[in-house]
């Protein structure tokens, strides 16, 4: 295991850098606009690309890529350089026509993912010029994702990892330089500052490919076996690997239907999850995803089980405890951060009610971004796929009819039942066919994590409420509190873990 640790530490530490920059941009950006109609546009603009990045340039192109790659580089690393190169210039120049033709027709993409913004013609010509400024850093964020994914598969992770932490910087110097110069407030300053982050992030992670010896050779235009296989790959998993993320639109599709304030209310509630996301699920993902595919590559199938469920426990061991915290904390850590300013009492309180449901399906997407590799390190794109379009159907459908009883939090129970339904499905279909064994052991230490949440639980209902202190001052006590207790845990977990 301490293979796994150590890159997980590095990607882990870049990634809650990036999480921390983000939530002081979101504080800033609440501070400025509150949750209205500015808020609501970017953050409709600002997924568009976001979702075409989760699909066509991270989610879905990663994990057909890199078990092609990581195959032909145990065979030859020339081949593989030379696949690299193919595959990134013909899907620059495809994703380029792309997104010319998105922001030509961007109203039409606006008109069907923002449904409820066309009663506001306002709100709705805002939402289309600010999406016409941020979709172009689709193309800066493929061109980087493709560089993070030839610098990992060398075991350089830190490049990938830190460049999250280049957009949330831009973003927030593109605010300051707005209030400092009494610039207007209108939204505008926050896309062109995403384009441009797009840019730095991509020369960051060139320089990064530069640095370490990694170059491409010219492209051959003629699409071999690898190309085909890709291509072949790639195809099912652009839905299977985005479920994430299409289950947002499709969230944020039915939000705009319900009034102003419902899709700010989720777009916060869903970045405080974030930061466990980012730094267990998608940052083990990104691990596991490289170790799985050389282990099958070289036909060592036992070390892809151990580390298999090894990496399921090393995520819930964090996952679990820190879904329970913001389940409880909800409320004062929604305060503490974002409430002053245009972002009322009110608003914390609805974010709050969202993030509740939110964390409670944290560990499910957790283990959903752990066990999705054993299939994408196949090259199976084809079993996420299916599974992917079930629990759209299953969201799509929950938060549609609980919308109607309970607003905007219904349409985040719609994504907990979503997420229960694709862990059932995965577990189901990896434990029939045989992929991996999830031992007793594996369950029973979860199980036991669990357990372990009680006494924790305990003590935020009858110790914490007789310490009248300050709401930030009970939160610390707390936290540290509970870190103290949990550390033991934490530590002969690892400790087991590597032995």
């Amino acid at each position: 295991m301490r293979h796994l640790i150590k890159p997980l530490t590095q990607l882990a530490g870049s990634t809650l850098v990036s999480r921390i920059l983000g939530f002081m941009r979101d504080a800033l950006m609440a501070h400025s606009f509150g949750n209205g109609m500015v808020t609501d546009a970017f953050i409709i603009a600002f997924r568009l690309p976001n979702l075409f990045r989760s699909l066509f340039a991270e989610g879905a192109f990663t994990s057909a890529f890199v078990p092609i790659y990581n195959q032909m580089r145990a065979k030859s690393g020339e081949q593989a350089r030379q696949f690299a190169s193919n595959i990134f210039w013909r899907l620059l120049v495809i994703l380029a026509i792309f997104s010319l033709l998105a922001i030509i027709f961007m109203d039409k993409f606006i008109a069907i993912t923002a449904v409820g913004f066309t009663n506001d013609p306002q709100k709705f010509h805002l939402t289309v010029q600010l999406a016409m400024i941020t979709f172009p850093y689709l193309l800066c964020i493929f061109c980087a994702s493709i560089g993070s994914s030839l610098l990992n598969s060398e075991n350089k992770y830190y490049y990938g990892g830190f460049a999250p932490v280049l957009l949330n910087i831009t973003m927030i110097f593109g605010m300051l330089l707005g209030i400092w110069a009494f610039l207007p407030l209108n939204g505008y300053i926050l896309a062109v500052s995403v384009f441009i982050a797009g840019l730095i992030q991509a020369s960051f992670i060139m320089f990064g490919c530069w640095r370490n010896g990694i170059t491409l050779p010219k492209p051959q235009w003629v699409i071999d076996l690898p190309q085909k296989k890709f291509m072949l790959t790639i195809a099912p998993g652009i839905m299977g690997a985005g479920v994430v993320q299409i289950n947002s639109v499709v969230s944020d599709m039915i939000a705009t239907t319900i009034g102003e304030g419902a899709v700010s209310y989720l777009f916060y509630a869903d970045r405080l999850v974030q930061l466990p996301l980012a730094i267990l699920g998608i940052a083990l993902g990104t691990i596991i995803l490289q170790e799985l595919s050389k282990n099958w590559a070289n036909g060592d199938t036992k070390r892809a089980e151990d580390n298999t469920n090894n990496a399921l426990i090393c995520a819930q061991i964090l996952a679990i405890p820190a879904g329970l915290a913001l389940f409880f904390l909800a409320e004062p850590i929604i305060i503490i951060l974002f409430e002053r300013g245009a972002f009322t009492r009110a608003n914390s309180i609805n974010v709050a009610n969202a993030l509740q449901v939110f964390a409670l399906a944290l560990p499910l997407w957790i283990n959903s971004k752990v066990l999705m590799p054993v299939f994408f390190a196949r090259t199976n794109t084809k079993t996420p796929l299916k599974i992917a379009l079930t629990t759209l159907i299953i969201n799509g459908a929950s938060a549609f009819i609980l919308k109607d009883y309970f607003g905007h939090v219904g349409i985040a129970m719609g994504s907990l039942i979503s997420a229960l339904c694709n862990n059932i499905l995965i577990f189901w279909v990896i434990s029939r066919y045989e992929m991996v064994a999830i031992g007793p052991k594996t369950i029973f230490k979860i199980a036991l994590f669990i357990l372990l949440q009680i006494p924790f639980i305990a003590i935020y209902y009858y110790i914490m409420p007789l310490v009248d202190l300050h709401k930030l001052v009970n939160l610390a006590l707390f936290m540290v509190g509970v870190g103290v207790l949990y550390l033991p845990i934490l530590w002969f977990t690892i400790k087991n873990l590597r032995a």
